[in-house]
């Protein structure tokens, strides 16, 4: 590379650093008002990544939290069989926090847009009508706890499985399903526009509506029914020390069996011919995994452990599943918790392990024609990651979320694939791979975005790339684009 720089269509390279030279502060100069003031520049780009709003979320809780811990005598009135007790604002915010806190962590795990229209639907429609067990409590709990009721009282682990099945399982599971299986025969139907707008079409679908009918039913049945109980018992203290346990055990509790399910209804949206079976198939496991859980104190007193590792698995693997077959899978962000195994890769042939074949190849960049499109992989080594192109050494990608794009001239980076960037030419075009004119072998990706892009070199090295300049890629590179990181693999 001529001067460690090269050009193309105007755009300036610069191999040691991304965005050009940095400015070193002179004697005498002053900093600009932005950097004094950065708020005025900033707040409107920060306010519209994804990290702000659950730290703002978080902050607004605690304030809540102060106010009403002060103001102990607001609360809502809830029924509790005959009865009537004042459940306290500080434990329906802290309860609301919990629930739909945790909620938020496993949404965020499945990559894809969150639809606040049907989610917010979802919990609607459970919070309100198990507050004032409403009509479709009702039919679940008339239906399945009368059966519960016939059979004899637990006397041992088996006998308290199989009663719980029947009156937590089957009843708790089938009635979070509802609203979730009313969104699956919408999209269904051909009832535009809103088959597409709140309509399940895919397993992702059926796990989010699920995973918001359960921190919803954890919601009211912890916030309000358990520690309602306990206050009629004028156990105080003991209704206040429940909140926290119980809600925080339900993300491998209500959410897990209800994104669980989830996953099967997604799936019977997908194949209607099969649909009654594979709700079927999801509800008797879902119900059997709650009353595992339910029954489990008769094994030990640790013995819930394995119903809730178990829970985690079976909605993590659903998560993993169901990323991995949908239709939008170029789309879906990345998961920082599900797919940090996927950089795990098998050792390479001849005994050297991906991590020392990328290292060398990062060191001594192997040289390829700047045209040259990725060859095909009928049959990927061992550790491959593609099913599309080549993984071999020489070959770099850009790994952006769930998309990988190959580090070809002429290889674009869309809106849709980078979440908080935006097109500089209203196009939907946030970057777009070229050559080095004077050493076609060298690559790089240039910022057709309007915000500047912060880069990581593959030596560590922090620098900023702005709109209209190129980087040249190497492996190890790290470029912020928006609310994600894509990486040069």
């Amino acid at each position: 590379m001529n001067a460690g720089q090269f050009s193309t269509q105007g755009a300036v390279m610069d191999e040691k650093r991304p965005g050009g030279e940095m400015k070193t502060p002179q004697p005498g100069d002053q900093p600009s008002q932005s950097t004094i003031n950065p708020l005025s520049t900033k707040a409107g780009e920060l306010i519209k990544r994804g990290n702000f709003w659950p730290i703002a979320a978080i902050t607004v809780a605690g304030l809540l939290l102060f106010y009403f811990l002060d103001h102990l005598n607001l609360g809502i009135t809830y029924r509790v069989g005959n009865s009537s007790v004042d459940v306290p604002m500080y434990v329906i915010v802290m309860s609301a926090f919990l629930s739909f806190g945790g909620a938020f962590v496993v949404l965020r795990t499945t990559g894809k847009a969150l639809n606040w229209l049907a989610l917010g639907a979802v919990v609607a429609v459970i919070s309100i009508d198990l507050f004032y067990f409403g009509p479709l409590w009702q039919i679940s709990e008339g239906i399945f706890r009368s059966i519960a009721k016939q059979l004899p009282q637990p006397t041992g682990f088996f006998s308290a499985f199989l009663r719980s099945f029947f009156n937590a399982g089957l009843t708790e599971e089938s009635y979070k399903a509802i609203p979730t299986l009313a969104l699956m025969f919408i999209g269904l139907s051909g009832w535009k526009p809103w088959n597409q707008r709140i309509g399940i079409q895919e397993p992702l679908d059926g796990i989010m509506m699920g995973v918001a009918a359960g921190a919803s039913f954890a919601f009211i049945e912890t916030g309000f029914n358990y520690f309602g109980r306990e206050i009629l018992r004028g156990n105080e203290m003991t209704a206040l020390q429940l909140v926290t346990p119980r809600l925080l055990s339900d993300l491998a509790g209500h959410i897990a069996y209800a994104g669980y399910l989830g996953y099967f209804i997604g799936l019977a949206g997908k194949f209607p011919k099969m649909r009654w079976k594979l709700i079927g198939i999801g509800l008797l496991s879902a119900a059997g995994i709650h009353a595992l859980w339910n029954a489990s104190g008769y094994l030990g007193e640790w013995a819930r452990v394995i119903p809730a590792g178990l829970g985690l698995l079976l909605l993590g693997s659903a998560i993993l599943k169901a990323r991995e077959m949908s239709p939008n899978r170029a789309n879906l962000a990345a998961s920082q918790i599900l797919n940090g195994f996927s950089r795990i890769r098998m050792p390479m042939p001849g005994g050297q392990g991906a991590g020392a074949a990328a290292a060398t190849t990062a060191a001594q960049p192997a040289p390829r024609a700047a045209a040259a499109a990725p060859a095909a992989s009928p049959a990927a080594a061992p550790g491959a990651q593609s099913i599309t192109w080549t993984d071999a050494n020489d070959t770099l990608v850009i790994q952006i979320g769930s998309a990988r794009v190959p580090v070809t001239v002429g290889a674009r980076l869309y809106e849709r694939q980078t979440p908080g960037a935006t097109s500089s030419k209203g196009d939907g075009i946030v970057g777009e791979v070229n050559a080095n004119p004077n050493d076609p072998s060298k690559l790089g990706v240039r910022n057709l975005s309007n915000q500047i892009w912060q880069v990581t070199t593959e030596a560590g090295q922090r620098r900023e790339l702005q709109p209209g300049r190129s980087i040249h890629l190497t492996r190890g590179t790290r470029i912020q684009l928006g609310d994600l990181i894509a990486a040069i693999n």
